[in-house]
């Protein structure tokens, strides 16, 4: 079995919550957490909620009540959804080039 797994990365303002709208703050840090996705078979649609929920409780974990103020957690989970859909998005670009490399080699063996 292959293991994957999604690393989510959410960029945290340091200073967002007491900063004005517009200003630029003082700091960002980056945390990060993972989701395991290599036991999922992302074609089949309860799978595919699997990771939905997975990616959620993830995101949760890390944009959560550690973070101060709301807008630093709004930030922090719309960095961590975007971290997350990349990488999914690169890992299903994967796995289709794999299909179609397998399938390719099935015609041409014909």
């Amino acid at each position: 079995m292959r293991t994957t797994i999604l690393t989510i990365l959410g960029a945290l303002s340091l200073s967002a919550a007491g900063t004005p709208a517009g200003a630029q703050p003082t700091g960002v840090t980056t945390v990060k957490t993972s989701v395991q996705i290599g036991d999922l078979d992302l074609s089949n649609p309860a799978d595919l909620a699997r990771l939905e929920s997975r990616v959620n409780r993830a995101v949760r974990t890390l944009c959560g009540p550690r973070v101060d103020g709301e807008r630093a957690r709004r930030e922090c989970r719309e960095s961590a959804r975007r971290s997350a859909t990349e990488q999914l998005a690169a890992v299903l670009d994967e796995e289709q080039s794999r299909v179609l490399a397998v399938l390719s080699e099935v015609r041409s063996s014909d």
